[in-house]
């Protein structure tokens, strides 16, 4: 679907009431887009939109083998929490157009921001007012029977001290309220999705939810259930993003040819992007390169580089090895080098450590075989940690910090070195190297290479 301003002629095939206007069934309704809000290729696309006067939020769904039924469960969980009194868009219609578009039209919430965004830069004092007003919201759609499969804060919309749910589609509704089982598993799933640097405000207000719900469970075995439960849903989500990271998505895209694959943040400058996918090695003319590094067999050059007021590095990897081209050929879990760094680099950040973020990644083949590639990455301005005289006590503690959330994650990262760190210019220590980290899926095979990091930590630290 094309993401510029587009006109929609609709025919309401159902209808509720609004306060500002009546869509009733068999109307025709001409309206026009402001501004895409979300775009997910071949499944939907999320507007801005003017209709008859007033300004509407517009899902339209492209046809594929699950329109219908993206389409009923968005119209009808939605018209279900709304009239639950859940803090919920209220939904206006639902229609189609001639050329087999589905659609469903909600109120416009101005002024909005997501809870990822609000809290990306939001003081401890507003983190904890927004953590409690998002807990208790979850204690309501709890009490309903109600709870969001896919818990993440930007599922979540704040709006002029109001807090909204979005996406109906992806919500569960019960006749009764909850289980204990249903509640911890919900609960777990939000908690991995708050970001590490938020975890200890969050868990300060957390007793918010309890006592929202004093009567429906029971504390000492819904606590005991969650500290079980949330090790699990953080790693789930992790590997989720993980593989997420390699496929289209309303924030990434991914296309394949022939001769090389691409993977890059939808929102990367256009001119960029078209330099890149042309001819990358341009960057590299005349630039002072910035160092090389070989990493199990593999090998990197970098130069940094600046374009319209931003600036980047770019990364170049050299062609592997004839066994490790072997491995990746014949192996469904052994990816090139510069598409493990894409991915690492994300589910960091995804996960709120601090680490440069890829913008791009361009994959090099012939006939299957991976020959290099290229990553460009988000430049971090600071010192390396080996270039530093001196460590500050708070450098410490966060290096500590960061050991003991890889440990809660099960990362480990392999030959771990002062040259893999940087401080910023705010004091945060940010992880430059990337390319060894390993997400281990079971606790044994965590433990297993864990050891072997210790002793590597240990001799850092001395």
């Amino acid at each position: 679907m094309d993401q510029r301003n587009r006109s929609f002629s609709l025919l309401v095939t159902d209808a509720a009431s609004a306060g500002f206007a009546d869509y009733t069934e068999g109307r025709h309704l001409d309206l026009k887009t402001v501004a895409c809000l979300r775009h997910l290729p071949g499944r939907r696309a999320v507007w801005k939109a003017r209709c008859e006067g007033h300004d509407v939020l517009l899902k339209v769904f492209d046809q594929h083998p699950k329109q219908r039924r993206d389409l009923d469960r968005e119209w009808d969980n939605a018209r279900a929490l709304f009239k639950a009194g859940l803090a919920t868009p209220e939904p206006l219609f639902k229609a189609r157009d001639d050329s087999g578009l589905l659609a469903v039209a909600f109120t416009y919430i101005e002024n909005g921001r997501t809870l990822k965004e609000v809290f990306a830069e939001a003081d401890e004092a507003t983190l904890a007012a927004g953590l409690r007003q998002l807990l208790e919201l979850h204690a309501k759609q709890h009490a309903a029977g109600s709870y969001q499969k896919d818990n993440h804060l930007g599922n979540y919309f704040s709006s002029r001290g109001d807090l909204y749910m979005l996406d109906a589609g992806s919500c569960v509704l019960k006749d009764n309220a909850l289980s204990i089982h249903d509640r911890v598993q919900n609960m777990a799933m939000l908690i991995a999705n708050i970001p590490l640097h938020s975890r200890k405000v969050f868990d300060g207000v957390f007793s918010t939810y309890l006592d929202c719900c004093p009567d429906e469970i029971d504390r000492q075995i819904f606590l005991g259930k969650l500290a079980i439960e949330v090790p699990e849903a953080r790693n789930r989500r992790l590997m989720s993003y993980l593989r997420k990271t390699r496929r289209s998505s309303s924030k990434l895209e991914r296309s394949d040819h022939p001769d090389k694959s691409w993977h890059a943040c939808r929102q990367l400058e256009p001119g960029l992007k078209s330099k890149l996918l042309e001819n990358p090695e341009q960057f590299f003319i005349g630039q002072t390169r910035k160092g090389a590094r070989v990493e199990d067999g593999e090998g990197y050059l970098q130069t940094d580089f600046e374009q319209a007021g931003h600036s980047y590095v770019l990364r170049r990897y050299d062609r592997p090895s004839l066994v490790n081209r072997l491995r990746q050929f014949f192996s469904i879990s052994v990816f090139p080098r510069v598409l493990e760094v894409w991915s690492n680099g994300h589910a960091l950040n995804m996960v709120g450590l601090e680490s440069p973020r890829p913008l791009a990644c361009l994959v090099l083949k012939k006939y299957g075989f991976y020959l290099g590639g290229y990553l460009l990455l988000e430049k971090t301005n600071g010192k390396r940690l080996s270039e530093r005289d001196d460590v500050s006590e708070d450098i410490v503690l966060q290096f500590d910090t960061l050991i003991q959330d890889f440990k809660s994650l099960r990362i480990t990262h392999r030959g771990l070195m002062p040259s893999d760190m940087s401080i910023d210019e705010n004091g945060r220590l940010v992880l430059v190297d990337t390319a060894s980290l390993r997400f281990h899926k079971s606790v044994s095979e965590y433990q297993k290479e864990a050891a072997e990091q210790a002793q590597t930590l240990e001799e850092l630290l001395g």
